[in-house]
């Protein structure tokens, strides 16, 4: 398939969209197809319409041995936030789910850090996005690995409903009868240095 689009006019930045966008899903998952992708217009022997018959032909054995072997492994799957943060920056929402994943897996897709920081999370399980809110002492905390920001994986541990406050005028805050969801506890995904390589 690389071959016949190589020898188009097709945008490589549309094409690498499309593969993000789960397009060619019926070759593999987006994570290998962009590996195959990248070494098919960037690596050792990327191919060029406007190579030799012979040139090509040597470059095209090596990269079938490559896909035979990326093929086999697992770990070339995009993760859902990558995923998620995509479909968001690109269509201007998400509507993937991972209905097997557990409930308390979200993605951080908008932090509004004026008062109290408030986060977006969209909820891998379900599909949908709900705002939190955290105290200032758990977002800012001195550890760097757990920091959230945006496009991170997170796990909610803890959260609790309090009444919504509000300025009173005066300097001071009244509660409402409104509830908000305040994170108490959460875990961060972090990637370890070998599973990426």
């Amino acid at each position: 398939m690389l071959i016949d689009i190589a020898d188009t006019s097709v945008n490589k930045k549309h094409l690498d969209i499309l593969i993000r966008l789960d397009y060619f899903d019926m070759f593999g998952n987006s994570g290998y197809l962009l590996k195959l992708y990248d070494e098919f217009q960037n690596g050792e022997f990327k191919y060029k319409k406007t190579y030799v018959d012979q040139t090509k032909a040597k470059r095209l054995e090596e990269l079938r041995k490559m896909e035979i072997e990326l093929s086999k492994d697992n770990d070339l799957k995009l993760l859902p936030n990558e995923i998620i943060m995509f479909q968001k920056e690109l269509l201007g929402y998400c509507e993937l789910t991972y209905p097997n994943m557990d409930l308390s897996w979200c993605v951080v897709t908008e932090i509004d850090t004026k008062y109290s920081p408030k986060l977006t999370l969209y909820n891998l399980n379900k599909g949908a996005e709900k705002v939190f809110k955290m105290s200032k002492k758990l977002f800012n905390t001195r550890n760097k690995e757990t920091q959230i920001v945006v496009g991170d994986l997170i796990q909610l541990l803890g959260h609790k409903n309090e009444f919504k406050k509000v300025p009173d005028g005066n300097g001071n805050f009244v509660a409402t009868d409104q509830k908000e969801q305040w994170i108490t506890e959460y875990k961060k995904y972090i990637i370890k240095e070998n599973e990426n390589e």
